[in-house]
């Protein structure tokens, strides 16, 4: 009866673990995915106040690194298809693809838009597929000001923060708490049963 009460506290712990570590790794966020009506390459252009292309140098997100936290990609433009940009401007774009936010990596082509002087893009701005027949044949940017050329503060490295970057802490700790406590109970109830 010992070993039958043991083995089902094992199992009712080992699904708890289970279901608050999935919890943890699956934030709420994406539970509201991000809706966007599909645009052809000639209405993203049209909706756009910039089009170009880009390097990804780095990124970096709001102080608070919160899993939301827009993220600001600094970014080297080499060819300008709308709007008057520099050769290096920053882009701002969501946290969370949730949020409708875009990850910037590699060499990409942002269509942005201005929002207070500061250029912002995310999933819903540029089109699917893109057609860069209609984009033209572009221009090179603008040259940068002296301030745009001073790197920004210690940018991250180009690849876009990870799923486990995102994890407040809290819930890190508190997946370890589990798994700790679970070898804890197996062990006690192992040594109690030999």
């Amino acid at each position: 009866m010992r070993d039958r009460c043991m083995r089902v506290l094992l199992r009712l712990l080992a699904v708890t673990s289970l279901a608050v570590g999935v919890h943890a790794v699956v934030p709420v966020p994406l539970a509201c995915a991000c809706s966007c009506a599909p645009l052809d390459t000639r209405q993203a252009l049209a909706g756009a106040t910039a089009v170009f292309e880009a390097d990804v140098l780095g990124w970096k997100r709001a102080p608070t690194g919160s899993y939301g936290d827009p993220i600001s990609y600094t970014v080297a433009v080499t060819r300008v298809y709308k709007g008057e940009v520099p050769s290096r401007v920053e882009v701002i774009s969501e946290g969370s693809e949730a949020a409708c936010g875009v990850e910037l990596t590699g060499r990409v082509t942002v269509f942005a838009r201005d929002r207070g002087g500061e250029l912002t893009t995310n999933l819903c701005a540029a089109p699917w597929p893109l057609d860069r027949t209609k984009l033209g044949i572009g221009r090179t940017p603008v040259p940068a000001t002296p301030d745009q050329v001073t790197p920004s503060p210690s940018p991250s490295p180009t690849r876009a923060p990870s799923a486990a970057e995102s994890l407040p802490p809290l819930v890190l700790w508190g997946m370890a708490g589990l798994v700790a406590m679970a070898a804890v109970i197996t062990w006690l109830f192992r040594r109690a049963g030999s």
